[in-house]
């Protein structure tokens, strides 16, 4: 039985080891060159320096990362005034 480094991981924020559930998350998204699970047929050495990059997060961990990164992009590209007026 081969065994994946997922197997050895857990969700960094919640802790879930569903392996079914898991999933890399990069910290650095500039840095992303691959998705992780799309590097089948990659060395493992090249998947490894991907995964380097990463987190492993549950899938409902990973979806409110997200959820709060793209609300906060939201926010930082709203036109606020925030003067104060006397």
């Amino acid at each position: 039985m081969r065994v994946t480094v997922k197997e050895k991981l857990e969700c960094y924020n919640c802790g879930e080891v569903d392996q079914g559930l898991l999933v890399y998350h990069h910290l650095v998204p500039i840095m992303k060159k691959y998705n992780v699970s799309d590097m089948r047929g990659y060395s493992q050495e090249r998947r490894m320096r991907e995964i380097d990059k990463c987190i492993c997060l549950c899938q409902n961990c990973h979806a409110k990362v997200h959820r709060e990164l793209e609300l906060s992009s939201r926010m930082m590209n709203q036109d606020v005034d925030y003067s104060i007026e006397d």
